[in-house]
């Protein structure tokens, strides 16, 4: 992922300053959603490479993604309340980091034990 990352995250300014900041991230928000979907459909018998293409879309959108809507949300407040916008911005990505990861570890072993799905589902309902 990080090679897909650091180079786009260097060229999503230019990107940036030549389509404008809601062109590419939504661009860079639909790559990640490409790679993700991805992961949808892998099995077992997947090979690396498949893997290794879907982490790199991941990080290719990210990497356009992230870096204009930073300074979208920065640029839209005062300077005074930059670092309260910041700490937002902050505070929103690692709460939907840890929702994203409870629900998923709640639903991915209910494909071994049906009764664990809904016992897990209520755990992440509940988170």
């Amino acid at each position: 992922m990080l090679g897909a990352v650091l180079p786009l995250n260097l060229l999503a300014p230019r990107a940036t300053r030549r389509f404008g900041a809601p062109p590419v991230i939504a661009a860079g928000a639909a790559t990640a959603a490409t790679g993700c979907l991805g992961l949808l459909v892998m099995h077992r018998d997947s090979s690396y490479w498949t893997l290794c293409v879907q982490l790199l879309l991941m990080g290719a959108g990210l990497g356009l993604l992230v870096p204009p809507l930073t300074a979208e949300l920065l640029g839209s407040v005062d300077r005074s309340r930059s670092g309260l916008a910041a700490g937002v911005l902050n505070s929103a990505r690692q709460t939907g980091s840890v929702l994203g990861v409870g629900l998923f570890g709640a639903h991915r072993p209910a494909r071994r034990a049906p009764r664990r799905r809904a016992r897990g589902a209520r755990h992440g309902a509940a988170l």
